[in-house]
């Protein structure tokens, strides 16, 4: 009872002061402070949602550009593997057709020969030639014919690929890194041989050859050397230089 009696005239002294009024006071001013916070809290929270959203928004467009992007490369692998098989498959129709149109004139040359020695047997036998002396006579036209034929032509060993410029650049991707320029198998070209691009007679960067085709080759940069110091343009020079 002494304790109660003692807060309570404690109480009733803070009442009675100015303490009791500071107090009061302290208390709304940090009610206030509370209530500032929440409204500054809640003002805050709306554009902080929204920049999440349209961070969310971002990183699924920059997924989709991503995935679009190796669509993309491997789209155009596919189409250069594509031209580079046509490239291939037309030079294998050409040379067929050369080979046709030199087997028909052969032949077309083979009947005239046939017409001739039909036309020349039956002089033979008009002129009362034996069996044997016409197997002769023919026998000789056919020795005659056999001289006349020019030589066969022996196959010229593939070129090699001798120093200085062996062909410009045709088409440079910049962003894929990769190139053709315009020389192949039949001048000695094949997959892994490096070269150097020169512009203007400076060296620019190196290279090395992924495909060939007879006529055209596909190449990158060599990874030995890094990236070029600058995109290559149709028309810079490739060059053997080792």
């Amino acid at each position: 009872l002494n304790i109660l009696a003692a807060g309570v005239g404690v109480f009733f002294g803070l009442t009675k002061s100015k303490s009791f009024e500071t107090l009061k006071n302290s208390v709304k001013k940090a009610e206030k402070k509370a209530t500032d916070a929440d409204n500054s809290y809640n003002e805050i929270k709306k554009p902080y949602e929204e920049l999440k959203k349209i961070q969310n928004a971002l990183a699924k467009e920059n997924q989709k550009n991503i995935t679009a992007k190796k669509t993309a490369e491997t789209d155009l692998e596919t189409a250069l593997t594509a031209r580079t098989k046509a490239e291939s498959d037309l030079v294998t129709v050409q040379n067929k057709l050369k080979k046709l149109d030199d087997d028909a004139k052969e032949w077309k040359e083979q009947a005239k020969n046939a017409t001739k020695l039909k036309a020349q047997l039956t002089d033979f036998k008009n002129l009362g030639l034996s069996a044997s002396e016409i197997q002769q006579r023919l026998t000789e036209l056919q020795q005659l014919k056999d001289a006349a034929k020019p030589p066969p032509v022996k196959k010229k060993p593939k070129p090699k690929v001798n120093f200085g410029e062996i062909g410009k650049v045709g088409q440079w991707d910049a962003a894929n890194q990769f190139g053709v320029f315009q020389a192949g198998a039949d001048n000695g070209i094949k997959v892994g041989d490096k070269f150097t691009i020169f512009r203007g007679g400076s060296a620019i960067g190196k290279i090395v050859v992924q495909r060939v085709t007879p006529v055209l080759s596909v190449f990158k940069a060599d990874p030995a050397f890094g990236q070029p110091q600058s995109p290559y343009k149709i028309g810079d020079s490739v060059m053997k230089t080792n």
